[in-house]
């Protein structure tokens, strides 16, 4: 390994004498000299490399154990060049920590609970939360625990609880340091850069949740621990690295390398890519005919894939390229990539040219529909360490400045060039945009994607590595020189087991892989469980997909036409999109300082706990929420002409065509996904810490299976931006965004408690001013807009259902409800007063139950839909949403099954 592969490990490792001290090990130091150290948790460390990681660095790494520990630990007394370069990178990478608030409890905070756009308040009450002491999992301990507290001064008083008890009720230090010493007895079985690779993901399997900082004795100081030791230690692995680059890069001394000094001067590069036109070529397909073996939905699953895949390449080629490792890697995640490198002409002039070469390849591979932006910023340690009033937010601001200024340069120098002016005649009936060689043939980014689409139900690994040979008969995904990824089967794993990166997917075990991967890519797929299910659903649609005597359709994923036949009522889709609202700001601005009783949050660690911690639910537990929703959701039952078939078993009823960074596109029956997305929007608040500033807002567009995916994905964005641009007020107090539109409205998700101090801050200060709407995506507010809750509709909806099923309603009684409506209430929903007795002469003539009279009558005509005594909906909002009820109640009502 060479000098900058060693600062990395080092890095790494530095601190984990913090968590091995807090098991409070009976270790004798009486035959080390700790003024060597300084520290405790540094002689800790020192002992835990010797002690623990000793056989593999030797075997494993072909590494001095001493030599690797001496630069890990002594980072407070360092006695060489490596171990000064720590030192250093541990001054800038400990500025991130808490100067005002304190906590004495040693669990770490969500990140999630610090995101405020007034500061965090000295008198109000909130919500702590903590995380569990577990290994990572996609589960619910990735949740964090809340407690309800205030802040007295600048420490927690917790209500109903206290120290004691809320430790004990967050685990045991020791019980997770002894899974991670037994799981690290399986890096016997990796070898160099594997070995290094392993290291990584077990450090952020169990580190996760481990406070890098919490109380310290010996320093009598206090800090709030918000930042995990995997996410301290991996930001000063970077900035290690990128400072002994810089050293030797620009011909600095490193033995007389001055933290002052580096302050001042711009030796880091802060680089980030963004995928453009992701949207357009994920959804531009159509159906086609006469392709054999090609079908829309496993098209539309692999160019999904394939489009997660490309920053993954990229930035592993940028970072091989500039001389560095996986711990430069900031995140990756949502067709995004962030890495930190140092600052030289060398790096510099090759980012220029690898740019230029991407342009080029981008232009010519996916012709100008895919492309890349790349944007870098040079920056001094002063913006770590918030010296004169620098902060890394503005570092953050000005690289987006840039980037998006060179989003309007791309292909520039591509334009005008003939490599795509394509002289066949001949063009993609499924993109329509690639050109072919025949009429009866699709292109090779519709043809490659099929291929990913029909392969990825089957695969279990993803595997990335170069020199890799006689692996032709492996699905592959290939950016030319730039890196591949392999798509890796259980069964053809060994073929691979010396690649460097072999990552099991959306599963944290490590077995022959080292290292994880999480993905959205849950899709609902053909098993020897539901196989003869989907056999009497093909032969009943005569579908020329399967016909009596064809091959099995086992591992095949289940066609949108036969997913529709899944629904209640009526058969179509719901298509879901939805994505965080005001993430820009909240990274821009949630994090900032607000006053002189608030802290400076905003550093480079929060900002990648925050992007790693929000991919990991919309990549990650996206898919346990889905499989475990459609567990909930079975069996469904099915009429086949005189018969009643059974759906028992099935992976999942929901289709993730895409889901990472912050948002998410989804495609399911239409009543599962109506019940679906008020679960995910309750889970996302579980899962912030209650932050209200969290918002998710989404659109729900229900269509039929024969509808082109490109105009559903038109439809459920345009709702999507409905849901976002709606902005209620109610007893004075403006609302904003964390909505879901359906069938062209926009409504509240449900009942929460709080107000977002976003809405705070613009009620208290920007009341006469809407420039801060209109930034925020909010133009035209509609000033008397009333609340209603999205929950308490669909509520609504089933208990009118319930009574249609009972035969206690008619059909023709619905129609007439929805034709009032349309007559006496209409798109301005200003209701006029003849609808009142007109509803009630078809409740006294239509319904002859009486408690269900009653019902309608209270719900229509008197108080409004009730619940337990309590109003959810008044009669006013009830009338004026009844072209959504009815509607909803007429489409799960349709036909039977």
């Amino acid at each position: 390994m060479n000098n900058i592969e060693k600062l990395a490990l080092a890095g790494l490792l530095h601190d984990i004498g913090k968590f091995y001290l807090r098991t409070k090990p009976e270790e004798n130091i009486s035959n080390y000299n700790k003024e060597d150290f300084k520290y405790d948790h540094a002689l800790y460390s020192y002992i835990a490399i010797k002690k623990f990681f000793r056989e593999y660095l030797e075997k494993n790494l072909n590494l001095n154990p001493e030599e690797i520990a001496n630069i890990a630990s002594k980072h407070h007394n360092p006695s060489n060049e490596l171990e000064k370069i720590m030192q250093i990178a541990d001054w800038f990478s400990s500025a991130e920590r808490e100067r005002i608030r304190e906590d004495e409890i040693n669990f770490l905070h969500t990140v999630f609970e610090r995101v405020s756009f007034t500061g965090e308040s000295d008198t109000g009450g909130k919500d702590f939360g903590y995380y569990r002491l577990e290994p990572l999992a996609l589960d619910e301990r990735i949740f964090p625990k809340t407690y309800e507290g205030i802040y007295e001064g600048n420490f927690i008083r917790f209500i109903g609880k206290n120290k004691a008890e809320i430790e004990e009720e967050l685990g045991n230090y020791k019980d997770l340091w002894n899974e991670f010493i037994n799981e690290l007895k399986k890096l016997s079985r990796f070898k160099g850069k594997q070995a290094f690779i392993f290291i990584y993901y077990l450090l952020q399997k169990y580190l996760w949740c481990v406070p890098a900082s919490t109380y310290d004795i010996e320093k009598k100081s206090r800090h709030y621990p918000d930042i995990s030791l995997f996410d301290h230690s991996r930001i000063l692995s970077a900035i290690a690295c990128a400072i002994y680059d810089y050293a030797k890069q620009t011909g600095l001394d490193i033995s007389k390398l001055d933290f002052n000094a580096l302050e001042k001067q711009d030796f880091l590069l802060l680089i980030e890519a963004d995928i453009n036109g992701i949207q357009k070529f994920i959804y531009n397909l159509g159906k086609t005919q006469g392709i054999k073996n090609f079908s829309i939905s496993k098209a539309l699953r692999g160019r999904s894939f394939l489009v997660s895949m490309i920053p993954e390449i990229i930035s592993r080629h940028i970072l091989n390229e500039l001389g560095y490792t996986i711990t430069n890697a900031i995140y990756t995640s949502g067709g995004k990539f962030q890495l930190l490198v140092a600052n030289t002409e060398n790096n510099n002039k090759k980012l220029e040219e690898i740019k230029e070469k991407l342009q080029e390849y981008f232009y010519k591979e996916f012709f100008a529909e895919l492309g890349i932006t790349i944007a870098y910023k040079e920056f001094s340690g002063e913006y770590l360490t918030g010296k004169d009033h620098k902060n890394y937010a503005d570092v953050i601001d000005e690289l987006q400045i840039l980037l998006d200024k060179k989003k309007k340069q791309r292909f520039d120098k591509q334009i005008g060039k003939d490599e795509n002016e394509s002289k066949k005649e001949f063009i993609c009936p499924s993109c329509k945009k690639l050109p072919v060689e025949k009429e009866d043939a699709i292109c090779y980014l519709c043809e490659k994607s099929n291929e990913i689409g029909n392969k990825l139900p089957k695969i279990k690994y993803i595997v990335f590595g170069k020199n890799i040979t006689n692996q032709n008969n492996i699905t592959s995904i290939t950016l030319g020189n730039f890196g591949t990824v392999y798509l890796v089967e259980e069964e053809n794993i060994d073929k691979f087991k010396d690649a460097e990166e072999i990552l099991l997917l959306n599963d944290t075990t490590f077995e022959k892989n080292n290292g994880f991967k999480f993905l959205g890519n849950t899709v609902p797929f053909i098993d020897e469980d539901n196989e003869e299910f989907f056999k009497i659903i093909a032969e009943n649609k005569d579908n020329e997909t399967f016909k009596k005597g064809d091959e099995t359709l086992k591992a095949n994923v289940v066609p949108f036409s036969w997913l529709a036949e899944l629904s209640e009522g009526d058969k179509k889709l719901g298509i879901f999109r939805a994505d965080v609202d005001n993430l820009g700001l909240i990274f821009s601005d949630g994090l900032r300082k607000k006053g002189k009783n608030d802290s400076e949050r905003y550093t480079i660690s929060r900002v990648a706990t925050l992007s790693r911690m929000l991919d990991l639910f919309f990549s990650g537990y996206i898919n346990k929420l889905v499989q475990d929703f459609t567990k909930e959701s079975l069996p469904i039952k099915k009429k086949v002409g005189n018969k009643e078939i059974e759906l028992k078993n099935i992976n999942s009823l929901i289709y993730i065509v895409y889901s990472g960074g912050d948002d998410l596109f989804l495609i399911a029956p239409y009543n599962i996904i109506l019940d679906f997305a008020l679960r995910l929007r309750e889970e996302f608040y579980k899962y912030t810490g209650k932050n209200l500033d969290f918002g998710l807002s989404g659109g729900i567009y229900i269509s039929s299976p024969t509808t082109p995916i490109h105009m559903t994905a038109k439809f459920s964005e345009n709702l999507e931006n409905i849901a976002k641009k709606t902005m209620f007020k109610q007893n004075g107090n403006i609302i904003l965004k964390d909505n879901i539109a359906i069938l062209d409205k926009p409504f509240r998700w449900r009942d929460y408690q709080g107000r977002k101090t976003l809405e705070i801050l613009i009620q208290n200060e920007y009341s006469n001013d809407n420039s801060i709407l209109y930034n925020i995506g909010i133009s035209n507010p509609e000033e008397n807009k009333e609340v209603v809750f999205y929950e308490y509709i669909i509520k609504l909806a089933n208990k009118i259902i319930e009574y249609y099923e009972k035969d206690k309603i008619s059909r023709s009684f619905l129609f007439k409800l929805l034709r009032f409506h349309q007559s006496y209430i209409g798109k301005e929903e200003k209701i006029k007063a003849m609808i009142y007795p007109k509803i009630y002469y078809q409740i006294a003539r239509n319904i002859k139950d009486n408690d269900v009279r009653e019902f309608f009558e209270n719900t229509l005509i008197k108080e409004g839909f009730k619940e337990n005594g309590k109003i959810l909906i008044t009669t006013k909002n009830v009338l004026k949403n009844l072209d959504v009820i009815i509607p909803l109640v007429l489409m799960k009502t349709r036909g039977g099954n």
